[in-house]
């Protein structure tokens, strides 16, 4: 369910970048878990992190046709990621009571809630919504009709997917959010 946004963030979002999220994950399973995270700001900077999973004896759900559609191996999470505490404490100090947009809302807050509760940790206050629901507000705040709404989001997809050329990375993913914000709300 794509849950409406409310005047007020489509107003700011006119003039502001909203922040973006985007997950990978192990696979597309309920045993999933999270492997890599990135968000931007509101000046579209991107902070993007691979995620250990040593901490979690239940994180042990991978699978190779995901590894081979994001290009993360196993073994580079558990050279290069950053432990789930650190991740965790992180996600509360940079996103703790804000609003995110994402493609997929309810994955990435599925993963989001994996993460903090490997750690039995409470989960911040996080809100991910998904971002077609803001940009169609975007536009029709631009005066667009619902049928040019529809056409304009799905060009500026296309668009935002050529100018960003790759996807299923957290980073490059969050990248082309951003885009189509930058296309919909006239600030490319």
């Amino acid at each position: 369910m794509k849950t409406k946004p409310t005047n007020m963030e489509i107003e700011q979002a006119l003039n502001v970048a909203p922040m973006f999220i985007d997950f990978e994950a192990s696979s597309l399973t309920a045993n999933s878990y999270p492997i890599e995270v990135a968000w931007t700001d509101s000046a579209g900077e991107i902070e993007t992190h691979l995620i250990s999973p040593k901490e979690c004896a239940d994180w042990t759900d991978w699978n190779e046709e995901s590894a081979w559609i994001h290009k993360i191996r196993h073994c580079q999470l558990l050279e290069d990621g950053k432990t789930i505490s650190w991740m965790c404490d992180l996600l509360t100090e940079k996103l703790a009571n804000q609003t995110l947009y994402s493609d997929a809302p309810k994955h990435d807050t599925f993963w989001l809630y994996r993460l903090f509760e490997a750690r039995d940790l409470e989960l911040p206050n996080i809100t991910i919504k998904h971002m077609d629901s803001l940009m169609a507000g975007i536009l029709a705040a631009r005066d667009h009709s619902a049928d040019e709404i529809k056409e304009k989001l799905a060009d500026f997809k296309r668009i935002a997917r050529f100018r960003v050329a790759g996807e299923h990375r957290a980073h490059l993913d969050a990248r082309y959010l951003y885009e189509i914000w930058s296309l919909a709300s006239g600030h490319n």
